[in-house]
């Protein structure tokens, strides 16, 4: 009986577990490049134009931020319920036609 009840909460005990060692491996490589993805946005929005399409960096940087929160989150605290901010996901601007 001791041995079945011990395995019994083995097997809850790893179902339980939130990250394996490789996934927050992986989550934590992801986080770096969406740092790294900022800086090019940031490096993108400064050879950007003022023309008819317009590319909407500060919402994009603004949803890679949401992004590394979420990862960093899961990253601490695997089990805790958390809230996700709406993002944006459309990032171009068309401005109306000048007559």
């Amino acid at each position: 009986m001791k041995k079945l009840i011990f395995v019994v909460s083995l097997c809850f005990g790893f179902s339980a577990q939130a990250l394996t060692w490789e996934e927050a491996e992986y989550l934590s490589k992801l986080s770096k490049s969406l740092e790294q993805a900022k800086t090019i946005a940031d490096r993108a929005s400064l050879s950007a134009d003022d023309g008819r399409v317009q590319f909407k960096y500060k919402a994009l940087k603004k949803d890679l931020t949401e992004m590394q929160t979420i990862i960093s989150a899961h990253l601490n605290k695997p089990l805790q319920p958390r809230t996700i901010a709406e993002l944006t996901l459309s990032y171009s601007d068309v401005k109306p036609k000048e007559d």
